[in-house]
């Protein structure tokens, strides 16, 4: 079986182009593989990142937390002392009711013995 010169030279071409084909499929992996390592690097970092940055923002948390659990009891203790201003208010005015009617009273009794007193004076009694 004898190859002619041409076909030999045709196979050789066709074997040529496939090793080139293959060359710059080889290239292309070899880019991808570095785009690949070079993008596992990046995400890495930004993992990094992200975790410190849960970090603060827990660090905050719990500082805001603090925050609010002493504003809070600030504010029990405001409402608490208000209550007790307003019962002390309510007392102060039940005082303040009784004394006027009290001296009302006294009054209207002063005045009652100063018009029977001057009836009692001009009736000669």
């Amino acid at each position: 079986m004898k190859l002619d010169n041409s076909k030999i030279v045709a196979t050789v071409s066709k074997l040529e182009e496939k090793a080139d084909n293959h060359e710059k499929r080889i290239d292309s992996l070899e880019s991808s593989n570095k785009d690949i390592a070079r993008l596992a690097a990046v995400m890495e970092e930004q993992i990094k990142v992200q975790r410190e940055t849960n970090l603060k923002q827990e660090e905050k948390m719990d500082q805001q937390h603090s925050t609010l659990v002493k504003v809070n009891e600030n504010l029990t203790g405001l409402t608490n002392g208000l209550t007790e201003v307003n019962n002390r208010v309510g007392v102060l005015e039940e005082t303040k009711k009784d004394t006027k009617k009290k001296a009302v009273d006294f009054v209207l009794k002063i005045i009652g013995g100063l018009v029977l007193a001057y009836l009692l004076y001009k009736t000669g009694l």
